[in-house]
């Protein structure tokens, strides 16, 4: 997975494409700013917006493969906002110029795009154009040099042109018996062969290419047409060179990828000019991710700085205690002494009703950044306490209370009959084995309180904590706890029964064989706590955030989970009988041995190397779920369908998969050896470069799967599978010196 840095003024694309056996990643970074002031740059929402809202037959934005040439492309209305029945319009970038003549019925506005130039289906040229049978649309023709028109110009439009399209299909038809040849399909398949002309990656027609592999410094441009009263639209496009480095698990620094400055694209509509800068970066495969983080910048043309500049800037925004105010410094990563628009609330966004094209003023922009600076020196003054040198071995460190402390600390026992209580302070006291029925608590502190053996009926704690605190055995029946929190609290051996817990914190507390039943958690934060051997049944957890828990051998049975979060949890021999877990994450973590038994998990993504090694699944459903970069181990799927299910590159040595229904799973770049496949469909299966040695698979159905690049082995037998429609191709081939 690819992370990338960069600031909000600036798009990143990428996509891999493969020529012979050489596979690159291309990547292109997109800057935009206003024609009328070219130093100003947008963000990149507003990027979007603009190539959206843009008339495009091929709506194509850049494509990142290796264009021979440099390129500009315009896609927007003609007109000068008066009724025309013709109109003259001309632009000009750097050297290169074109013009054309727009003659039809009175019209306001004409959309520069092919299917207003000449053409038909029967044109090879240009398939979507106008036929020119009705009239009634204005037609668009290149004008000649004496500023009649063309009519026999097919390829009049200045958008993006289709790959379909004769000027750029001829090269793909040039190489056509190359790719029927077997060595082809042996050997590059499913790249193009090296003989194929790169002019078909250009995505502009042939008379808007510059004749070099990118655009100079300093580019002027010019467009008639576009403006009332046919004012001129002029300029140049800012001096800026974009930057972009790699950093590698293993690499001591960052790697600069080299990027030109290769296509531009002119916006009138928006008043939005783009620069797409591209480049790439090795990748073993075609379809393979690359295990990077990217950063991106834009730094003025001549004045670039050095690369130990981003190199700070990639380890401040590394650090795991990085305020996430930190990706919002974007004038670190963008030209300095230029000016850049931000999205400071939802009403500068483009999808906002109250959304304002205008350029921001230098005064906004600063205050915006300042409050980026307080908001940032804020998180630090907050983390220094959490994040300080340890202290000597003298200090204590707080922890949930004995027992048998506590009950020495009592200073007395609960008398009070109110039936309400509010703004209190209650320390030292005890509950212990006392029954509470319809009591109601508002915002009060209990500290080192005892309610060990207690039982609370139909009770109310609203906004509440309770810090050092004993819950032992206690039986909490019908009660309610809203926007309250427990701090090094013992609920271990508790009962609870119909309890609502509702945005509530729990902080470093102990539930250790506690039972849950019939309970709701609703955006509750759970952080440091031990729930071993626990036992929730027909509860319901929403919007729950699992930081740092310990859930070993906890039970789950006929409960619903919905958007979860569990980081870096320790739950193995997790247990989930009967139960849904739906829209939810798992980051990290180790969920060894863990079972899930007639269970359903629905859109749930696990990623930072979650482990499962050694679980089971039997008798589940399977949908829309994520085991990426997982850790499945001899895992045992028993009676399971798995639906648009993806393990791209995870460990599924010794795995055993038995009568189950897997159709469209996803297991690229996974490691699948020594594993067992029985009775199972793998119908259009993707299992690109997975490594399949010493594995068997017996009766199953592979019908359309790709196997491509697989390993196999002496040891890897398919045995009365059907195979029908299987890629093979390409086959893993080795480079020899």
């Amino acid at each position: 997975m690819m992370r990338i840095i960069r600031p909000q003024q600036l798009a990143v694309l990428r996509n891999s494409y493969q020529i012979g056996r050489e596979c690159r990643s291309g990547i292109s970074v997109v800057a935009g700013s206003y024609l009328s002031a070219p130093d100003h740059f947008v963000t990149e929402a507003q990027i979007w917006q603009a190539w959206k809202s843009a008339p495009l037959s091929f709506r194509m934005l850049d494509t990142a493969e290796p264009k021979p040439h440099a390129e500009y492309i315009l896609a927007g209305h003609a007109g000068t906002g008066q009724p025309l029945t013709e109109l003259d319009v001309a632009v000009k970038v750097g050297s290169l110029s074109r013009a054309w003549r727009i003659e039809g019925e009175l019209f306001t506005r004409a959309a520069m795009d092919h299917p207003r130039a000449p053409g038909g289906k029967s044109c090879k040229e240009n398939p979507l154009g106008n036929d020119r049978r009705s009239g009634q649309e204005p037609l668009l023709t290149e004008a000649r040099a004496d500023g009649r028109p063309d009519p026999y110009q097919f390829l009049a439009a200045p958008s993006p042109v289709p790959p379909d399209f004769y000027v750029r299909r001829k090269h793909l038809d040039a190489i056509a018996p190359i790719m029927a040849d077997k060595q082809y399909r042996e050997s590059w398949f499913p790249g193009l062969p090296p003989s194929v002309d790169r002019r078909y990656f250009q995505m502009a027609p042939p008379s808007q290419w510059l004749a070099a592999s990118q655009w100079p410094r300093d580019i002027p441009f010019e467009l008639h047409g576009f403006r009332p009263d046919n004012n001129v639209i002029s300029g140049h496009f800012p001096s800026v060179r974009a930057r972009a480095f790699i950093q590698t698990e293993d690499a001591a620094a960052l790697e600069e990828i080299t990027l030109e400055k290769k296509t531009l694209w002119l916006l009138p509509d928006d008043d939005l000019c783009l620069m797409i800068f591209t480049g790439s970066i090795p990748v073993p495969h075609l379809f393979a991710t690359p295990a990077v983080t990217l950063l991106t910048a834009l730094d003025t043309d001549g004045a670039e700085r050095d690369s130990g500049h981003y190199q700070q800037v990639y380890n401040r925004r590394s650090q795991n205690d990085t305020a996430n105010f930190e990706f919002l410094r974007d004038r670190e990563l963008m030209p300095e002494n230029m000016m850049f628009n931000v999205i400071r609330d939802m009403a500068e966004h483009p999808d906002s009703q109250r959304y304002n094209a205008r350029p921001l003023t230098k005064q906004d922009a600063d205050e915006f950044y300042q409050d980026i600076e307080n908001a940032i020196a804020l998180h630090k003054q907050h983390q220094q306490p959490y994040f300080a040198a340890p202290q000597p071995a003298t200090a204590q460190t707080p922890a949930v209370p004995d027992i048998n402390i506590l009950r020495k600390q009592i200073t007395g026992t609960w008398q009070e009959n109110e039936p309400v209580s509010e703004h209190r302070d209650i320390n030292h006291t005890s509950f212990a084995k006392a029954v509470l029925q319809g009591k109601t608590f508002k915002y009060c502190n209990f500290s080192q309180c005892d309610f060990s053996e207690a039982q609370l009926l139909q009770c109310g704690f609203e906004h509440c904590k309770f810090t050092s605190c004993l819950f032992t055995d206690a039986a909490i029946t019908d009660t309610q706890l809203t926007g309250g929190c427990f701090q090094l609290t013992d609920l271990s051996r508790s009962c609870f029964t119909g309890t609502l817990w509702e945005k509530v914190t729990l902080d470093d507390c102990v539930l250790n064989k506690t039972v849950l039943a019939k309970c709701r958690w609703s955006q509750c934060l759970v952080n440091d706590t031990q729930i071993n051997h626990a036992g929730f049944t027909e509860c319901e957890i929403d919007g729950v955030m699992l930081s740092a828990v310990s859930l070993a051998h906890t039970v789950f049975r006929h409960s619903t989970l919905t958007s979860c979060i569990a980081d870096k949890n320790e739950a193995s021999h997790i247990q989930f009988t009967g139960s849904t877990l739906t829209k939810s994450s798992v980051t990290g973590g180790n969920w060894t041995e863990s079972q899930f038994t007639g269970s359903s998990l629905d859109s749930i993504t696990s990623g930072q190397d979650a482990d499962f090694s050694g679980s089971s699944f039997t008798d589940c459903r399977l949908n829309k779920t994520g085991f990426s970069n997982a850790g499945l181990r001899n895992c045992r799927f028993t009676h399971c369908e798995l639906t648009e299910t993806c393990a791209d590159g995870s460990d599924l040595t010794g795995a055993v998969f038995t009568a189950c229904d897997m159709a469209g799973l996803r297991l690229k770049d996974a490691i699948v050896i020594h594993a067992s496949f029985i009775k199972s469909s793998l119908q259009q299966a993707m299992l690109y470069n997975a490594d399949l040695r010493d594995t068997t698979f017996k009766q199953c159905n592979f019908a359309g799967a790709n196997l491509a690049m697989t390993y196999a082995n002496s040891g890897t037998h398919f045995d009365l599978c059907l195979m029908d429609g299987v890629h093979l191709l390409p086959r893993r081939f080795r480079l020899t010196a």
